[in-house]
């Protein structure tokens, strides 16, 4: 079963709002108006890919940060080469289309097509995979203190697990964006218990970042340690954690859009507030052109690497939330980790221990 937290789809899917230009922003929301969001992206690598299809929220009108999501859409990827492959409604999770995708030929233009129940028609720009593909070298972690105030108002400092990538050099310029999941393994521990049982938690942890590069702007075109994400150094790292990143090389019109969200995200503040206004991606509502849709369909080439962190290598140690002493007030998870969201006891096949 899968499951999406609809408050983060909003948070990453609505920056769609914030306007293109920093230099002059003008306010553009509309209180009683809803629109179609549709984000999704396909790659050159055989695999799974998701689609989602929203309707906005009513700004100021219920719950500002939740979605409403369409059912029953047709979604479909379509290239100029008569290939078509459509995209399933997930069971459990209304608005999110799947399909098992094969590898997208370079040289083809590939477009997406929504259409919803109100007879909406919806398509993104054609586009090709990147002639060539920015390949990961090496993932690695470092352990750092990052500084944050405490309940009592004083600086404090916490241990942060920050994972980077470096890539190898491109003859030509490119344009590339990182996305990572994350996965841990937790022990059962209690007091009595014969038989502890291993789970596998699958999580997203990237919610906030948006990390995007131009290679031009590296020397010799080598990306050397960019940070892509940090995990506080807690429980989740007393045995072993692993970083899925997924390195995408794009278009240049994709890295703009993805580069003014990021820099306005710093100029204005989180993705927590209020959007400032509109951000076009490259949908268009064929229906009526003149009709709100935002959103964002890539066709990128994918490079992946997963990395797992032991931080013993680094020195540190992390300690378990759950204890095996008599009338321990334990977690729920340490009794039965299979109430963990988005856990299981299968050992993943590519897990290394």
């Amino acid at each position: 079963m899968i499951h999406r937290n609809r408050a983060y789809i909003f948070l990453l899917v609505l920056l769609g709002l914030f306007v293109s230009c920093i230099d002059e922003i003008t306010l553009d929301v509309d209180s009683d108006e809803q629109f179609v969001i549709v984000n999704g992206l396909v790659a050159d690598q055989p695999g799974e890919y998701s689609v989602t299809v929203d309707y906005s929220p009513i700004i100021g009108v219920g719950n500002d940060n939740i979605l409403v999501p369409i059912s029953e859409a047709r979604v479909e990827v379509v290239g100029d080469n008569s290939d078509r492959f459509t995209f399933s409604e997930v069971q459990d999770d209304a608005g999110r289309y799947m399909a098992n995708l094969p590898g997208l030929q370079r040289g083809v233009a590939y477009h997406i097509e929504v259409a919803i129940p109100d007879g909406t028609i919806i398509r993104s720009e054609p586009q090709m995979i990147p002639k060539s593909t920015v390949e990961i070298d090496t993932i690695d972690f470092e352990v750092i203190n990052v500084e944050f105030i405490n309940e009592s108002g004083n600086v404090a400092t916490r241990e942060y697990v920050e994972i980077y990538a470096n890539t190898l050099p491109v003859q030509n310029d490119g344009y590339v964006r990182w996305r990572v999941t994350g996965e841990y393994d937790i022990v059962e521990k209690y007091f009595g218990i014969l038989n502890p049982r291993h789970c596998y938690v699958k999580e997203n942890i990237d919610i906030n970042n948006i990390v995007v590069a131009d290679l031009e702007d590296y020397s010799g075109g080598v990306i050397d340690k960019e940070p892509l994400v940090r995990l506080p150094m807690d429980s989740r790292f007393h045995i072993l954690y692993l970083f899925n990143v997924f390195q995408y090389t794009m278009s240049e019109h994709e890295y703009n859009y993805w580069a003014r969200i990021r820099q306005l995200i710093d100029v204005e503040g989180t993705l927590f507030d209020p959007p400032p206004g509109v951000l076009n991606g490259n949908l268009v509502s064929t229906s009526d052109p003149n009709q709100r849709i935002q959103g964002y369909f890539s066709v990128v080439s994918q490079s992946f690497q997963r990395r797992f962190v032991n931080i013993s290598e680094r020195g540190f140690f992390a300690d378990t939330d759950c204890e095996s002493r008599p009338r321990a007030n334990n977690p729920e998870k340490c009794v039965d980790c299979t109430t963990l969201p988005r856990s299981t006891l299968v050992k993943p096949d590519y897990w290394l221990f």
